[in-house]
């Protein structure tokens, strides 16, 4: 009789998979703005995974049909893709989230100095007719 021992599986394919998902979940956790450590933890677990599912598919299985171990290894690297994918999306939303922000400040910043005029115009147009009332009609 022939056994298979799964401990081979366990330590060789199983926990390392396990463990490069926790790692490309890290960037979940990292600021927004730290692009590089970002992209560096996403590119190098989808890297990492594609290698140990490569290796297992030739390694382990003959090629000619599909295991539940490479249908594991393949949402192993699905879930590693899909943190990849949010980095991008989370980079390109700050982008436009900052181009927005940008445009708001500089509108209010337009609107406050038209205010400021405005207000200087309106207090000299005041000053100057205060001015001429302010004085009290001489009487002889």
């Amino acid at each position: 009789i022939i056994k298979r021992t799964g401990e081979t599986f366990l330590i060789g394919m199983l926990v390392p998979a396990i463990m490069i998902v926790m790692v490309s979940w890290i960037s979940f956790w990292v600021d927004r703005t730290a692009v590089p450590a970002r992209a560096s933890i996403s590119v190098t677990t989808v890297l990492t995974m594609m290698t140990l599912t490569t290796s297992e598919f030739t390694s382990i299985t003959n090629g000619n049909c599909i295991t539940s171990l490479d249908m594991y290894m393949f949402l192993c690297l699905v879930y590693v893709f899909l943190a990849m994918v949010e980095f991008t999306a989370v980079g390109y939303k700050y982008k436009q989230y900052r181009k927005s922000t940008t445009k708001l400040n500089e509108d209010s910043a337009r609107r406050d100095v038209q205010n400021s005029e405005q207000n200087s115009d309106v207090q000299n147009d005041t000053d100057s007719t205060d001015n001429s009332n302010s004085t009290p009609p001489l009487v002889a």
